[in-house]
């Protein structure tokens, strides 16, 4: 099905469709800047790529650090609140307080 419709495009061309001679010239033109570019795209040389980029995996390490400092932080933050609450500071219930102390 795709070799007939490059057949068709090919002849659409010969005869100077002006719709297929801009396509055509189109293709012809990524087909070079293909050309010239080589086989840099393949998995090994991605991967190796990734390797070489430290950079970015120090981001990546900077972000995951960040996240989870701000979870401890709002973890912290939310045992105040509750260990402020008038339930737990008037002593009512020592064995809840206790549980959220070992939690």
């Amino acid at each position: 099905e795709r070799r007939a419709e490059v057949l068709y495009h090919e002849q659409k061309v010969l005869e100077g469709d002006p719709r297929h001679m801009k396509l055509n010239e189109t293709v012809k033109a990524v087909d070079r800047r293909m050309k010239t570019r080589g086989k840099k795209a393949n998995m090994d040389a991605i991967k190796k790529a990734s390797e070489r980029t430290e950079g970015v995996n120090a981001v990546l390490d900077y972000n995951t650090l960040e996240t989870v400092l701000l979870t401890c932080a709002i973890l912290v933050a939310m045992a105040a609140v509750l260990f402020e609450s008038r339930r737990l500071r008037n002593g009512s219930s020592p064995i809840v307080r206790e549980a959220l102390v070992w939690v």
